[in-house]
């Protein structure tokens, strides 16, 4: 799915009712901050297993390339296709990639970098075109000298 499951491989079938337990065993000398602490996690574990399992059932029906910008763009497109079962009108997402501050072989370096953000954004494109959603999604991409390329 694109989420990593909360203690994939548990030491204890009970590991999840046990730190829930834990973390809701507060009392009042446990102070405001472990309190907030403990809250806190229990909401994160239950916010990663409904995510984890609502995005189990997603797939897309385009083929993403397989590098770190496309690997995102493809989590990008299932959440985009969730947006109904997270109750979710409008989102945004940040996504990053590297590697272009190059100083040697630059000419190569650059038509394989601009050459997976054409085809990373290409398919991100037919996804959302083929979840017929490509009308309300807006993509703006800028580089981290603050420049709009």
């Amino acid at each position: 799915s694109g989420v990593s499951k909360f203690n994939n491989r548990a030491s204890s079938e009970s590991m999840e009712a046990n730190i829930a337990a834990i973390n809701n065993a507060t009392a009042p000398e446990s102070g405001v901050f472990g309190d907030y602490w403990s809250e806190t996690l229990v909401k994160s574990l239950s916010h990663n297993k409904l995510l984890y399992n609502t995005l189990s059932g997603k797939q897309t029906v385009t083929t993403f390339p397989t590098s770190y910008l496309g690997s995102q763009l493809a989590m990008v497109a299932k959440m985009i296709d969730s947006r109904a079962e997270r109750g979710s009108d409008a989102d945004m997402f940040f996504l990053s990639t590297g590697g272009w501050d190059t100083h040697s072989d630059v000419l190569d370096n650059m038509d394989r970098l601009f050459t997976d953000v054409d085809n990373s954004f290409k398919a991100f494109a037919d996804e959302m075109k083929a979840k017929g959603v490509w009308d309300s999604v807006t993509v703006i991409e800028t580089s981290d000298f603050a420049r709009t390329l």
